[in-house]
């Protein structure tokens, strides 16, 4: 199959956008799939949203006595249960299990394989795509990396199309009221901040837009009306500060050290001279204070906007809070607070909040009760800005970059938010609501207090009796309570870095030590382990300047950075090692390439343990460990071991790495194979060595240990200590007692001889072991 899967994504969206009529718009679509992946027949079945039936719905290369009958409902035996519960298969026609061979009989004789791919929108399943040829063996792996990079997007084209087509609903339902409601959907996307699904009423929020806009005319205002403008600007600073400074510590315990350090900036800008001086100048020459709110804040943005760096620009975002901090005080110091829109639902009357505004400022999302809050859309915003860092500590889904949602959206109407899909669904229908249920509700329940209902995590062992441990890896001290809530009590990985990107300049020594301090304390004698700044690549610092990198996955990040600036390392190491004597604290290091890197980082410590003797400070003991995710240290690892505590496997990086593959880069994200059978090798090779150590221990930390799926082979590959974003915990945790470790290695012994990840995966779920969530 040609390497055009873009061409195709855009060939099939022309096709369902053109065409008026659903079917013969998948129909299209179809018959492109077929074409282009070499197949003789094509189909794609439904789960129709009215009554759930199975639906054969659109095909190609099919008898015209068939396709005649099309969308025609299948029988209850003919693949219902493998297309309900989105099984993958890639088969010989002699192999498929007997309730799919009627898939066969809808398409074609003559055909000897099959492809049956799940199409799945919002974590469920809501048909299948089928493909068969003439050639006696499976389709070859090409054909299913493109026909994989279709299916996502496919999904979305035929829910969309299915909700939109007035004719299939009022044939099939008979019941146009039915009819209007569900073609009331509008799918927007974006670009998800957070993962989770979730569902909610709109509330929309008009940011800085509205000091944009010039009220006054220069020359219309006198010496006088200048100077009370001033002292109205004295006094806008003045509430601005003290609101500024109150925000801070009211969410200080929830939100934490980066959050009160987020507002501690807001307080600082109001202080900046340069900002005043700029407001100043324009008040001056007769502008109202709202306007030379608008004025200051346009020279700012056409300034920021010069800067190369993304992190450096979405620090605008600082300026415009602080803009609109200052007239919202202007305007209660007049008495001239402007009302709410009268369509705007009343937060008493709506409990499930999604924000809705053109850039979402961290002000604005604080003054909305927390517990309302379950969604965030935005046109504007980017991963590294304030009010994204926020998002994530409260574990808030969040879409940015959604094209024309403050004018698509109205207060008041139903949204549905699948971050995982990156879509959001206005005004969402009965059906659609159906549909998205469960997943509404596992995600939901995931963000509640399950501290009564979660027992310790220590507790936790497989049906045959062995211990397996869940570890949390947070970003910020807040996660801490959220953690403990799960069920767990030990961090398998604390990442320091945002503590530094948070900030314009570098934490003090004392700065880190008060934030490790309080991390400990709330860890209540738990193991915390500290992961070394892993700065650099995507994780730029704000404050420090650094040369364009053409590969910066590779380039000056992790050990490599903080070896480089002794002067960001000492401090760091010294704040770290002062924690020690507080708690039970590990220490990682990121990006280990061998010994050298080892040696290196070791000295360090050395040179900051004596100079805080020196001092008379305590240090405590302290294991070190390092991460494997560099395959030079894979295949190092018998030299590393003896130098080491422990070891953490950073799959995200090394699977990265393994393949060559940049797991940010969407175009290459289908490569990115984290169950390949290369990959659980290394993982099995890895539990080796360091079993052969007493008293060293080997734990994954990379995103592959939240996995449901990948459970079994992360027990069966030797695993036992899993560290995970918190919320994943109550879900693998059932799935832990229910496992066996014999079963569990049989599994990997049969997955380490596949030969793609594909096959891996229909490996799995034809073991049976992982059940579906209800």
């Amino acid at each position: 199959m040609p390497n055009n899967d873009q061409q195709i994504i855009h060939r099939i969206s022309e096709i369902i956008a053109q065409t008026p009529n659903a079917q013969q718009g998948l129909q299209q679509a179809v018959c492109c799939l077929v074409e282009n992946a070499g197949a003789g027949a094509g189909a794609i079945f439904v789960i129709r949203p009215q009554d759930d039936r199975i639906v054969l719905y659109a095909a190609h290369g099919v008898p015209a006595t068939l396709a005649a009958k099309l969308p025609l409902e299948l029988s209850s035996d003919t693949g219902n249960d493998i297309i309900r519960n989105g099984r993958a298969v890639n088969d010989r026609k002699k192999h498929l299990p007997p309730e799919l061979v009627g898939v066969f009989a809808h398409l074609a004789n003559g055909f000897h394989s099959l492809l049956l791919l799940p199409l799945v929108v919002g974590g469920r399943p809501i048909g299948s795509l089928a493909l068969a040829r003439e050639a006696d063996r499976p389709f070859p792996q090409r054909v299913l990396n493109s026909i994989e990079a279709v299916v996502p997007p496919l999904a979305f084209f035929i829910l969309n199309a299915l909700l939109a087509d007035k004719q299939h609903y009022s044939a099939n339902a008979g019941n146009t009221t039915a009819t209007a409601e569900l073609t009331q959907d509008v799918i927007l996307k974006g670009k998800a901040i957070t993962k989770g699904v979730s569902c909610g009423y709109v509330q929309k929020l008009v940011g800085v837009e509205k000091i944009l806009q010039p009220k006054n005319h220069p020359d219309s205002v006198t010496p006088e009306g200048i100077a009370a403008e001033k002292r109205l600007f004295a006094d806008a600073l003045r509430v601005a500060r003290e609101d500024s400074i109150n925000t801070a510590k009211q969410f200080g315990d929830v939100l934490a050290e980066a959050d009160s350090a987020i507002f501690a900036m807001h307080t600082m800008l109001l202080d900046d001279p340069t900002l005043k001086q700029h407001i100043t100048a324009y008040l001056d020459k007769g502008f109202l204070l709202t306007d030379a709110l608008g004025r200051a804040l346009r020279d700012f943005s056409a300034q920021y906007q010069k800067i190369d760096d993304p992190y450096l620009r979405e620090r605008l975002s600082d300026i415009k809070d602080v803009m609109l901090r200052l007239k919202n005080a202007a305007d209660n110091l007049r008495g001239s607070l402007e009302a709410a829109p009268a369509d705007a639902p009343k937060l008493a009357d709506r409990r499930r909040i999604i924000l809705v505004a053109r850039e979402l400022l961290p002000s604005q999302l604080v003054s909305v009760p927390l517990k309302q809050i379950c969604g965030i859309l935005c046109e504007e915003g980017g991963a590294t800005s304030h009010t994204a860092i926020l998002a994530r500590a409260l574990q808030i889904p969040m879409l940015v970059g959604v094209p024309g949602i403050m004018l698509k959206a109205r207060s008041g109407d139903c949204v549905i938010m699948d971050c995982g899909s990156d879509s959001c669904f206005l005004r969402a229908t009965t059906a659609l609501l159906r549909r998205f249920a469960g997943p509404i509700r596992i995600f939901r329940n995931s963000r509640q207090n399950l501290s009564d209902t979660v027992p310790p995590e220590s507790a936790l062992a497989t049906a045959d009796g062995v211990p397996v441990q869940l570890m949390g890896n947070i970003t910020l001290l807040s996660e801490v309570v959220s953690m403990h809530h799960y069920g767990i009590r030990d961090i398998g990985l604390y990442r320091t870095e945002f503590m530094f990107m948070i900030r314009n300049a570098m934490p003090s020594e004392d700065d880190q030590f008060n934030i490790f301090s309080r991390m400990l304390k709330a860890a209540a004698g738990a193991t915390v382990t500290i992961r070394l700044l892993d700065a650099g690549g995507d994780k730029p610092l704000p404050y420090f300047k650094t040369d364009h990198e053409d590969n910066p996955a590779l380039g000056w990040r992790g050990l490599r950075f903080l070896l480089s600036n002794p002067e960001i390392m000492a401090p760091h190491l010294r704040a770290i090692l002062r924690a020690s004597a507080l708690g039970d604290v590990h220490i990682l290091v990121p990006m280990v390439a061998d010994l050298y890197d080892l040696a290196e980082i070791k000295q360090a410590l050395q040179v900051a343990a004596a100079e805080l003797r020196q001092r008379g400070d305590k240090i405590g003991d302290y294991r070190l460990g390092m991460m494997i995710e560099v395959p030079s240290a894979l295949y190092g690892l018998d030299r590393l071991l003896p130098e080491v505590d422990f070891v953490s496997i950073g799959t995200n990086d090394l699977v990265q790495f393994l393949f060559a593959v940049d797991r940010a880069n969407a175009r290459v994200s289908k490569w990115f194979r984290q169950c390949h059978p290369i990959v659980l090798r290394a993982l099995q090779d890895i539990c080796r060595q360091v079993h052969a150590y007493k008293g060293k221990t080997v734990t994954l930390c990379g995103e592959l240990a939240g996995s449901r799926r990948a459970l079994p082979l992360l027990l069966g590959a030797g695993l036992r200590q899993l560290s995970m974003t918190p919320h994943q915990a109550p879900v693998l945790r059932p799935l832990v007692n229910q496992l066996s470790i014999p079963d569990c290695e049989k599994l990997f012994a049969r997955a380490i001889l596949c030969e793609t990840e594909m096959d891996v995966m229909k490996l799995i779920d034809e073991a049976g072991m992982i059940k579906s969530p209800s």
